[in-house]
């Protein structure tokens, strides 16, 4: 998950980002034997992340014998950067933030990919004759921070076009100045998170998303882990996150009643917080015909293409070495 979307779920969440990376190493003994893993994910604790929530509330670490240390990220450090590092045992971080990460790291394994949508993307008004990135050749399109000039370029890459056929124009304030620009025709389009819409959409603006599918579907919770961590900690670390996933889809009134009471701070603005929910429950939903954190080499492959083509990634990485499936049967293994 990028900057953007941690600045938007920083806006709803209670709490400092600050890192509080303590505790044991992975592995160590904890009360009763158990094992602690040291997680990192994008955000506070938050619905954004409801499996880690489910999981300790719902005692699915315990059963497995894990205790787990929640590390939140900074603005300006990666969950990818933390693993490579040796702060934490495991993060979820996106495609991108691990690529790069892995040009000064080579030695980060990505065992799970939790996320089948990117949280991130393009939209233009409802109104607007706009009805691909393509017919936005000559356009202005805001962006929430310059973080979003990678999503764009390769946005735009996926459909032949590069940043030289727009404009681009960084957008400060919340959801009621971006309408309102965007009502005024300061910017044709918007590039942003799935929170940045809708805070736009609270203030009754409509928006259409026009991002491309080869975007939409690039991998944004990807779990990494460094290659000396303990695969019997790992796993059962999966294990008891793909039982909360389960478990929160297949009950989406209970899972709402826990994020309520665990964050109560997320529900102060009901159409924000609905968004952030309902989109959620799509986050985590399987690739179609796959298992709970399948790794699927070619949307992989087409996210390291888009990102090598738009110039953000100088050269491939070696996705036989990169992803490693071991875990995906034992993790889908524990779902009720």
């Amino acid at each position: 998950m990028s900057t953007a979307l941690k600045r938007s779920f920083a806006t709803v969440a209670a709490g400092s980002l600050a890192l509080a990376v303590v505790g044991c190493s992975m592995g160590g003994g904890g009360e009763n034997g158990t094992a602690t893993v040291r997680w990192a994910q994008p955000t506070p604790e938050s619905m954004a992340y409801f499996p880690y929530i489910v999981a300790d509330e719902l005692g699915y670490f315990a059963d497995e014998g894990v205790e787990v240390e929640l590390a939140p990220t900074s603005e300006d450090l990666s969950t990818a950067a933390l693993v490579s590092s040796g702060s934490v045992d495991i993060g979820a971080a996106s495609a991108g933030e691990i690529f790069f990460a892995l040009q000064t790291d080579p030695e980060l394994t990505v065992v799970y990919d939790a996320a089948s949508l990117s949280p991130e993307g393009i939209v233009v008004p409802a109104d607007s004759s706009a009805t691909s990135v393509v017919d936005l050749e000559g356009a202005t399109i805001g962006i929430a921070s310059d973080e979003e000039r990678s999503l764009v370029a390769a946005a735009l890459e996926a459909e032949g076009m590069s940043l030289d056929d727009v404009s681009l124009v960084t957008v400060g304030g919340g959801g009621q100045v971006i309408a309102n620009e965007l009502d005024g025709g300061q910017f044709d389009a918007f590039a942003g998170s799935v929170l940045d819409f809708a805070a736009v959409q609270a203030v009754g603006y409509e928006l259409r998303q026009i991002t491309p599918e080869a975007i939409a579907t690039t991998p944004s919770g990807a779990y990494v882990i460094s290659t000396d961590a303990e695969e019997d900690v790992i796993e059962r670390f999966l294990r008891a996150m793909t039982r909360a996933t389960a478990y929160g889809l297949e009950n989406p009134d209970e899972l709402e009643s826990i994020l309520r009471e665990r964050v109560p701070e997320e529900w102060e603005n009901e159409d924000v917080a609905r968004a952030l929910f309902e989109f959620g429950l799509e986050v985590w939903t399987p690739r179609e015909g796959g298992q709970y954190g399948t790794l699927d080499p070619e949307v992989w492959q087409m996210a390291q293409d888009r990102l090598v083509a738009a110039g953000e990634l100088d050269e491939e990485i070696d996705l036989d070495r990169l992803l490693d499936d071991q875990f995906i049967e034992s993790a889908n293994g524990a779902i009720d």
